[in-house]
C-alpha cells in the first residue's frame, strides 16, 4: 500500500478534526437560548452593518470589560442569525471545530522536524475539541469571548513560530486576541518561552527581543 502524501495525509487529519468536531456538538442545535443568552445578543444588537462600529464604544455587557472584538462579532452574527438559536449554536460548533484545527497546526508547528508529529498533532486537536470541560463553554454563546480569544491566540503563537515571513501577522492576532479577552496579556510571556526553547544560541537574549514587540502593545492597550 503506497503511503500518503504530506498535504493528502493533511487533508485527511483535517477531515477528521472537522466531521469529530461537528458530530460531537450536533445534538446542541435542539437547545434553545440558555441562562443571559437572549441579554448579550441584544446588548450587541444593531439594525444594520455601520452601526458596528459603534460596538467598540461599549463595554461587556456586564460593564466590567472591555471585549469590543466580541461585541462586534456578536453584532454581526446577530445581523445573520436573528434570534435563532440554531445558528448561534452551528457558529458556536464551527467555532470551536475550527479552533481544533488551529490546535492540530500548532502542535504541527512546534514538532518541525520531529517523528509522528502528524499523529501526534491529531490526538492532540482530538483532545481538545473532545475535552469534557469545554461542553457548556461551546454550547453558551455568551462565552464567545473564550472561543475568540482562544482563536487569535492560537493564531499569534503559529504564526510566530513561522516568523520569518509572518512576524506581523502574529502581532496582529495578538492585538485581536486581547480586544477578545484580557486573559490574552499571557502571549508575550509564552512567545519569550516557546523563542528560548526554540533557539539554540543566546537563547535569553533572543526571547527578550522577540517578547518585546507584544510586550509594547500590552502596555499601549493597558
Amino acid at each position: 500500500m503506497t503511503p500518503l502524501s504530506k498535504d493528502k495525509l493533511n487533508l485527511l487529519f483535517l477531515s477528521i478534526i472537522i466531521i469529530s468536531g461537528i458530530l460531537l456538538y450536533l445534538p446542541s442545535t435542539s437547545i434553545s437560548f440558555l441562562n443571559d443568552e437572549i441579554a448579550f445578543i441584544k446588548r450587541n444588537q444593531v439594525s444594520s452593518l455601520t452601526e458596528l462600529a459603534n460596538l467598540f464604544d461599549k463595554k461587556d455587557y456586564d460593564g466590567d470589560y472591555y471585549r469590543p472584538f466580541v461585541n462586534f462579532t456578536s453584532g454581526l452574527i446577530t445581523i445573520a442569525g436573528g434570534y435563532n438559536p440554531v445558528f448561534y449554536r452551528i457558529f458556536n460548533i464551527l467555532l470551536h471545530t475550527a479552533n481544533g484545527i488551529l490546535v492540530y497546526f500548532f502542535i504541527l508547528s512546534l514538532m518541525q522536524g520531529k517523528d509522528k508529529k502528524d499523529i501526534i498533532s491529531l490526538f492532540g486537536a482530538l483532545f481538545f475539541i473532545s475535552f469534557p470541560l469545554n461542553d457548556y463553554s461551546v454550547i453558551w454563546h455568551t462565552d464567545l469571548f473564550d472561543r475568540l480569544m482562544t482563536s487569535f491566540y492560537l493564531l499569534s503563537l503559529i504564526f510566530f513560530i513561522r516568523k520569518k515571513t509572518w512576524g506581523i501577522t502574529s502581532l496582529i492576532f495578538f492585538l485581536l486576541a486581547l480586544l477578545s479577552k484580557e486573559m490574552a496579556f499571557s502571549l508575550p510571556f509564552a512567545v519569550f518561552l516557546f523563542s528560548w526553547f526554540l533557539n539554540d544560541n543566546n537563547r535569553f537574549i533572543k526571547a527578550i527581543k522577540d517578547s518585546i514587540p507584544y510586550i509594547f502593545i500590552l502596555l499601549i492597550l493597558i
